[in-house]
């Protein structure tokens, strides 16, 4: 059983020097590189190896600078999220690893049916905010995005199951039961872009 960063990190296929974190909050994926890969990231606030920008503008860098680049749980914030899609492709230079949220987990479908709250980004804010979710992402309308705005490239997709804390069990019956419904038993889909190959699939 993995946390989603370590998992994203084991997707890795090919060797990288550089690798471009869009989104990158508080880096938690670095802490799961090499220590030879040259890291950089890109999120609102400038930081320690943090490029200040808005990424509705798209990506300030120029054509395949980073050979991989990851986008765990930042597409769906965006609301040009078909330009940013392109503008990744754009900038990576071997591959592009992608994580979205399943929100159709029966987890949270289940808080829906009891009257809770979604998650904090779903919440109907009283005060103006730029963090929130601007798209309801399920793991069959993921697969779809990803390989159709993809589809000049390989795109391998991976299924991530939520660690319970408390009640492990949960872990395995996700595990078994996503095999034959993800859109109630994957939390997170994960995606694989290889742009090493870059002709057209039939």
């Amino acid at each position: 059983m993995q946390n989603k960063y370590n998992f994203a990190a084991n997707l890795i296929k090919h060797d990288s020097k550089n690798v471009l974190d869009v989104g990158c909050r508080k880096k938690e994926i670095k802490d799961c590189l090499s220590k030879n890969v040259r890291y950089q990231g890109l999120d609102f606030m400038e930081g320690d190896e943090v490029i200040a920008c808005n990424l509705e503008n798209g990506i300030p860098l120029e054509n395949k600078s980073f050979d991989l680049i990851f986008a765990l749980d930042i597409l769906e914030h965006v609301e040009n999220v078909h330009f940013l899609f392109e503008e990744m492709l754009r900038v990576a230079k071997k591959e592009v690893i992608i994580a979205l949220p399943n929100e159709y987990h029966w987890s949270r479908r289940l808080k829906f049916l009891l009257g809770k709250d979604l998650l904090y980004h779903h919440i109907f804010f009283k005060e103006k905010t730029i963090d929130r979710h601007r798209w309801i992402t399920s793991y069959y309308s993921s697969c779809d995005f990803v390989k159709f705005n993809a589809k000049n490239y390989k795109v391998e997709v991976f299924n991530w199951i939520y660690v319970y804390q408390k009640f492990r069990f949960f872990y395995k019956i996700d595990k078994f039961f996503s095999k034959f419904w993800p859109n109630l038993f994957v939390c997170a889909t994960f995606f694989r872009i290889d742009l090493t190959d870059r002709q057209k699939l039939k």
